[in-house]
């Protein structure tokens, strides 16, 4: 007998994390930070889709500007040094991926406190959709985290296997789907595009231009 090892009740955080990363790009950012957890599944998981995504995409990501933590670095990492250390190495990027929302309000408040801005300045994408009260019109742009549905469908799943003999051949895994809300932290970037043509017509140009000039015994050195 084929046993169905399928009883999970989750959400999937790499594509979650692929789907906001899309959205950044999309909104013409090519240059991605991150705050990331690395002592939990979650974290790792978050990472995957933020460098499939821009892999998926072709764009260059640079390790450097992803910035981890574990859960007992946590006071140091978002002290007063451990901000700024972070900043200085994600200071070129122009959107941040971060681990939850709670990370995202102690960065933002740092940022903030330095005239930088969400999202004019820098925009940010995080986890969970957490109610968390501030004094500030941001709103993080967030992947929906459904922690009571997450607890609700597990107890029914749960009761449902109990009571079925055969719970071991049958699949009760569920997967939510990914949700993102409707937050206001990210910013689009327009990026001037010269197709080939254009190009092509500008570079010719400034090359008979230098040619003329030249011959008059101009000199640009």
């Amino acid at each position: 007998m084929k046993i169905c090892l399928l009883y999970s009740v989750e959400m999937s955080d790499t594509r979650s994390a692929y789907e906001l990363t899309k959205t950044l790009i999309e909104h013409g950012h090519r240059k991605i930070g991150g705050i990331l957890k690395y002592d939990d599944m979650q974290g790792i998981a978050r990472y995957k889709g933020l460098i499939q995504c821009m892999s998926d995409y072709g764009i260059k990501y640079d390790d450097d500007c992803i910035r981890w933590y574990s859960t007992r670095e946590m006071e140091d990492k978002f002290g007063k040094k451990g901000l700024t250390h972070i900043y200085r190495h994600t200071r070129e990027c122009t959107a941040m991926m971060i681990y939850n929302d709670e990370v995202a309000r102690v960065y933002l408040e740092f940022l903030d406190e330095r005239g930088i801005h969400v999202p004019e300045d820098v925009s940010v994408v995080s986890f969970d959709d957490a109610e968390l009260t501030d004094n500030t019109d941001v709103k993080l742009l967030s992947a929906i985290h459904p922690k009571n549905k997450l607890g609700h469908i597990t107890g029914n799943h749960l009761l449902r296997m109990m009571d079925d003999e055969d719970w071991q051949t049958k699949n009760y895994a569920y997967r939510f789907p990914v949700r993102i809300n409707d937050g206001n932290s990210v910013r689009k970037i327009v990026e001037v595009n010269l197709d080939r043509k254009w190009k092509k017509e500008y570079y010719t140009n400034i090359v008979c231009y230098l040619l003329v000039n030249d011959e008059r015994g101009i000199n640009y050195v």
